[in-house]
């Protein structure tokens, strides 16, 4: 079978603020021309044309509330939302557009997915808002997709979710917040892959490549796990000139850090985190006591030969708490590249350090 169908068939079946500063890069780009454009307003009108899409097209959304759940599968499974299950073209993309007032709205954190793309190539995704799902925006199988300028918030686990072998794509200029409102530590703000226990339910058992993703100048903030997950299995991203704000990370399932990398060859440069300061406990970061916040940036080798190659350059991390501002596991110390141009603040364990805080060098 091959393994989009296989994709389709099993996943069709699936369905506190903190203050940071403003990203002076991150402003919300124009919305891309039209050409041959949809108007809809309501969420009828909307599925009806995201099933009917076209190569070429230009879904635009009146500003509104489009809310209301589409009815459980047979087997009692709750479907996404809003299913995107066709693809554009290299030269001719589908676009789903509106401002922030439009507001796909998933009807509850403990539902379905608000928006949900399976073997869906080729979309961009602009301006709206994804709101009240159990997951915001997710693209399995999907890939050469842009999202850019949307605003992700109210989500009961993960903001955006980029899996099964779903590469080649971005998110831009956009906000991701107030996620794992239900479940704590599956709050991340923009995940990238599959967990290796997680690999025979969502990539047949090897590990999921949803490689050379890239997320940019984005403002993620006040989620309840990592702002940025990047996991195992993936390859060759980007991850540049966000603002990743760490007052929310509530400490669950290992989740207390701006970052955590257990992904191959990321680039990872002029990024800003910010967490704001409190009093320091050293044993705040020990496996007996973990705190909510403990590093900057961490790499975790999760599986034996992942974890490497990967290079940190040029980010601002206000750390204060008790960690390190980046934080390497010591057998893969030596297969990532710590440049001396990061700037860490208030990172009580030193600036570079790997297990049991042992400090580490930069590379200039």
């Amino acid at each position: 079978m091959g393994q989009k169908l296989a994709l389709m068939i099993v996943l069709i079946t699936m369905a506190g603020c903190e203050a940071v500063p403003p990203n002076p890069t991150a402003g919300a780009p124009s919305l891309s021309p039209v050409t041959d454009e949809i108007r809809v307003d309501g969420p009828d009108a909307l599925r009806r044309a995201l099933a009917e899409a076209q190569p070429g097209q230009t879904i635009t959304l009146a500003d509104g509330a489009y809310s209301g759940k589409p009815p459980r599968g047979n087997d009692g499974s709750e479907p996404g939302r809003y299913l995107i299950a066709r693809s554009g073209t290299p030269d001719a993309p589908i676009t789903l557009r509106g401002s922030r007032a439009a507001v796909l709205d998933g009807d509850g954190t403990g539902g379905g997915y608000v928006l949900h793309l399976v073997n869906a190539d080729y979309w961009r995704l602009e301006g709206f808002t994804a709101t009240s799902g159990s997951k915001g925006i997710v693209l399995d199988g999907s890939s050469h997709n842009v999202i850019s300028g949307v605003h992700i918030t109210d989500i009961g686990d993960e903001g955006v979710h980029f899996r099964a072998f779903s590469s080649s794509n971005t998110i831009q200029h956009s906000e991701v917040d107030h996620t794992g409102m239900d479940s704590e530590g599956f709050g991340e703000g923009v995940y990238l892959g599959s967990a290796n226990s997680n690999w025979n339910r969502y990539s047949g058992g090897q590990p999921d490549r949803s490689d050379q993703n890239q997320v940019l100048d984005n403002r993620i903030t006040d989620t309840r796990a990592e702002p940025i997950d990047v996991k195992e299995g993936t390859t060759g991203g980007v991850i540049a000139g966000n603002v990743l704000g760490g007052d929310g990370v509530a400490g669950q399932n290992s989740a207390d850090s701006f970052l955590d990398v257990k992904g191959n060859g990321y680039r990872i440069e002029g990024n800003h985190g910010t967490h704001t300061p409190a009093p320091i406990d050293p044993d705040d970061c020990n496996q007996r006591r973990r705190g909510p916040f403990c590093h900057g940036f961490e790499v975790h080798l999760a599986v034996d030969g992942w974890g490497r190659d990967n290079v940190f350059r040029g980010n601002r991390l206000e750390v204060n708490a008790p960690g390190a501002g980046i934080w390497v596991q010591n057998n893969t110390r030596d297969r990532n590249v710590i440049g001396c141009d990061n700037q860490v603040i208030g990172a009580a364990a030193g600036d570079y350090a790997t297990n049991h805080y042992q400090p580490i060098p930069c590379t200039p």
